[in-house]
């Protein structure tokens, strides 16, 4: 990454935080203290969970988790960490898979409609991580399912469709 990349997450980050801080404030005037507190909370969840990001050793994952929500149109990704984690022996596979799942998104979703991600990270007994994605949105199941078993991530994917969208899990090893 370079110092315009650098500036540019940056300035998305600057922007997100200060849309949340906007809301709040709006709350404070209307003198509703309970959303107050309900978003205090919400943004103070978010920010312990971006501390476990930052803290996972990967550089590329990061990177792209904190700027994808504002490169994609309809696709909006949360991260869940259930532990703190390492990723750093994965940076590179773990990015590049995400960026595919992503992509297949787009090509077997619909363009105008959103696509929420909610990825959860978990650290099994057996030295293996394992990712779960959970795509809530209308996607073309076999198509998707199709392409994927093209791709490299198929070795590490297991799809189930859900009965609003589709539930992904990918498992490394980290041994």
């Amino acid at each position: 990454m370079d110092e315009k990349d650098f500036i540019k997450v940056l300035q998305l980050y600057r922007h997100d935080l200060i849309n949340h801080l906007q809301v709040i404030q709006g709350y404070v005037n209307m003198d509703q203290l309970d959303k107050v507190k309900s978003k205090v909370n919400d943004l103070w969840n978010h920010l312990n969970q971006e501390k476990i990001l930052v803290h996972t050793d990967a550089p590329k994952f990061i990177f792209w988790i904190l700027q994808v929500n504002h490169v994609e149109e309809n696709i909006r990704i949360k991260y869940h960490f259930i532990d703190k984690i390492k990723l750093g022996l994965i940076d590179e596979l773990l990015t590049e898979h995400c960026k595919q799942l992503v992509e297949q998104i787009k090509n077997n979703g619909e363009n105008f409609k959103l696509y929420e991600v909610n990825i959860s990270f978990l650290k099994n007994k057996s030295s293996q991580i394992v990712v779960n994605f959970n795509i809530q949105g209308e996607i073309k199941l076999e198509l998707m399912m199709s392409n994927l078993s093209q791709l490299e991530l198929n070795h590490y994917l297991d799809i189930k469709q859900t009965s609003n969208g589709l539930d992904c899990n990918l498992t490394y090893s980290l041994i």
